[in-house]
């Protein structure tokens, strides 16, 4: 197996000098993983925690650490904003992922602050082949029809003749019923609805030594918690109301100029918007939005001498956030 999450660069998984954990597609496809928290959730040393009844918040922890110190990448880097990463891992579709790389421990020289208990990596999927396929899967909580949830998703796949142009996209659809488990009126899972689509397109040059990738990725969700759920959030006595629209781009240049020289430039960008609600008692006012823009832009090079490597590079980044709730007076 080849990884990259370790050093940055590609190398075999036996050589890294850091452990690293693989989950592939094919672990996945058998967890039966809708989301980025279903693939990752059976893996040693990393806990998937639902932090919230109403709503469903979840995080991972690594090492013990809370979520904000898991720093989450799509293809090394960091394009899930602070706001995108609330509710994040259950927003990114599994039909997307190749496989996913965990690394635990402090990767903040390679990878920035957010990374003090180590990073999960994303890899998406490049198809090997023209072709498609479609999913359809249903299940249920407590047994009961009324509780019944669905997914659906799909993707098509076209590789050129000369295998030097691929193009891959897909889209998902979730709906989770809400459920009460203790039967006291307020909902222990929330109810969920989830459309998400994306596109990756690799280009290969230069007789096969430049690359150029191009991804695309947009969702939206919708979330309820608490009780009246057929009401107005304002018309509950507790309700957890999220709507979240997110759209990323980003394209990558790789080159290899020699056996021992190759460099590697990224500019991302994802706007995230989000309008909410959280409030009891009926509280008219409890509503809130919030918008996120950010940017981000790496630049690597590697140096190649026997079984050394020096890597170096810049990175910069900015994230602009617009948080307004009047009924707590905060913006």
């Amino acid at each position: 197996d080849i990884v990259v999450t370790a050093t940055r660069t590609s190398r075999r998984l036996d050589d890294v000098p850091v452990r690293t954990e693989v989950i592939s597609r094919d672990l996945m496809d058998r967890a039966g993983a809708r989301t980025l928290a279903d693939a990752v959730e059976y893996t040693t040393g990393v806990r998937v925690e639902n932090n919230c009844q109403n709503c469903n918040f979840s995080q991972i922890r690594l090492l013990g650490l809370e979520g904000p110190y898991t720093q989450i990448l799509v293809d090394g880097q960091p394009v899930v904003s602070s706001l995108a990463q609330v509710y994040g891992i259950e927003q990114i579709p599994a039909r997307m992922i190749e496989r996913v790389e965990v690394v635990k421990g402090g990767g903040s020289a390679l990878y920035g602050p957010g990374s003090v208990g180590g990073v999960v990596n994303i890899i998406p999927r490049e198809p090997p082949r023209s072709g498609g396929l479609f999913e359809l899967r249903s299940d249920t909580f407590g047994g009961q029809l009324a509780n019944a949830n669905w997914s659906a998703n799909g993707s098509a796949d076209w590789v050129a003749k000369d295998k030097q142009t691929l193009l891959t996209g897909f889209a998902q659809v979730d709906r989770v019923a809400p459920y009460d488990v203790d039967g006291d009126s307020f909902t222990e899972v929330s109810r969920r609805a989830l459309d998400s689509f994306g596109a990756r397109l690799n280009r290969y040059q230069l007789g096969g030594r430049g690359k150029l990738t191009v991804d695309l990725l947009g969702l939206h969700e919708a979330r309820r918690g608490g009780d009246r759920l057929d009401r107005v959030p304002h018309e509950s006595q507790i309700a957890e109301w999220i709507d979240s629209r997110r759209l990323s781009l980003s394209a990558t240049w790789f080159h290899s100029v020699s056996r021992r020289f190759d460099y590697r430039a990224t500019a991302s960008a994802a706007d995230t918007h989000r309008d909410s609600y959280y409030g009891t008692g009926g509280d008219p006012d409890a509503y809130g939005e919030t918008h996120s823009r950010l940017a981000v832009v790496d630049t690597q090079l590697n140096h190649y001498h026997g079984r050394h490597t020096l890597s170096w590079g810049a990175q910069g980044s900015g994230e602009a956030l617009d948080d307004s709730q009047p009924a707590y007076d905060r913006r």
